[in-house]
Order: structure tokens, then sequence, then C-alpha cells
């Protein structure tokens, strides 16, 4: 088994928490470790407190 979660069980997740499910009924339902879910939970959480910002530089005159 892979080190990271399929695509599949990270966006079932995400969904779950997003309709107000806890990391504890989340792991109960779909099966797997309640430490995967907090995990996933937090990654999201970093991407969110660091949205990617454009590459491109702005133009000074």
């Amino acid at each position: 088994m892979s080190a990271y979660p399929s695509y599949r069980i990270r966006q079932q997740v995400l969904n779950m928490d997003a309709i107000g499910y806890d990391a504890n009924e989340i792991s109960r339902l779909l099966d797997i470790d309640k430490r995967l879910v907090l995990d996933i939970e937090s990654h999201r959480l970093q991407q969110d407190d660091h949205p990617q910002q454009d590459t491109e530089q702005p133009t000074l005159i």
C-alpha cells in the first residue's frame, strides 16, 4: 500500500469533513485510521492558510 492516500479516499474525507463529520465518524464510516483522516484534514488547512500566488509579478511603470 502506498504511503499516500488514494485520491478517492482523500476526496471522501474532505467531502465528509466539509459537511460536518468529525474525524472519529469519518474514520469509522470509511474504515480507515483516524491518524490518516487527521493528516488529510491538516494538509487541507495548511493549503487554505497559504493560498498559491501567481508567479507573474505586476509590471511597474
